[in-house]
């Protein structure tokens, strides 16, 4: 028995353009794996929903030039969260 190690892309949706990869994937739980032990250092189930919108966010402009400023303008615009309410 002999294993097919080339590259493999997963179908995507009838009428999508994207191809993933196996690489696209692991490159995403990578980014995961790095923000926990590199910046969370624990992840709660309460909280994993945004833990994880960060990370799409973070994945989907890793290219952006100007990330800097949208990041500022985005700070700018959003709403206070009071700690009581973060934390119930």
């Amino acid at each position: 028995m002999t294993l097919d190690m080339r590259p493999s892309t997963i179908a995507p949706p009838s009428g999508s353009t994207a191809m993933f990869t196996p690489n696209t994937v692991e490159n995403v739980w990578s980014l995961l794996k790095r923000s926990i032990v590199g910046s969370y250092h624990k992840v709660t189930v309460k909280h994993l929903d945004a833990y994880l919108d960060e990370l799409e966010w973070r994945f989907n402009n890793r290219d952006n030039p100007y990330l800097f400023r949208d990041t500022l303008l985005k700070l700018i615009k959003a709403h206070n969260v009071q700690y009581k309410e973060l934390v119930t």
